[in-house]
């Protein structure tokens, strides 16, 4: 599985750059995960792969669970959806699902952390693996 997170968002301290390396070195066995920071919203959806289930992040949307999260995750591979894109912070038209992982308004740095975690979680999850409670 394919997974590309596209965020309108050109600077991230170094302490949410620690973090997003570690959970993409974390992730690596589980999945193919990239960042694309973009300067703006024409470069973002330039990002965005063709044929990509896109799933855009919004404050205002459906709250989620980590498990509803793995079993999202979980029946994309079932189903043979094997590339995500995951956009925040530009408007985009063709999204697949609108999702929120907290009804909190955080900076970009904060926010691409919880969704590495939350994805790592997810897929922590999924594999039976201790990580969540």
């Amino acid at each position: 599985m394919k997974i590309n997170i596209i965020v309108a968002s050109e600077k991230l301290e170094s302490f949410y750059k620690d973090a997003i390396q570690e959970y993409n070195k974390r992730l690596s066995s589980y999945c193919k995960i990239k960042l694309f920071q973009c300067k703006n919203t024409k470069e973002a959806e330039k990002k965005i792969p063709k044929n990509s289930y896109v799933i855009q992040i919004c404050t205002s949307s459906t709250l989620i669970s980590s498990e509803f999260l793995a079993t999202k995750l979980n029946s994309f591979a079932v189903s043979g959806v094997s590339n995500i894109a995951i956009i925040f912070n530009f408007p985009y038209s063709s999204v697949d699902e609108t999702i929120s992982i907290s009804p909190l308004k955080m900076c970009d740095g904060l926010l691409l952390t919880i969704i590495y975690e939350q994805i790592y979680r997810a897929f922590r999850i999924i594999n039976n693996q201790a990580y969540h409670k």
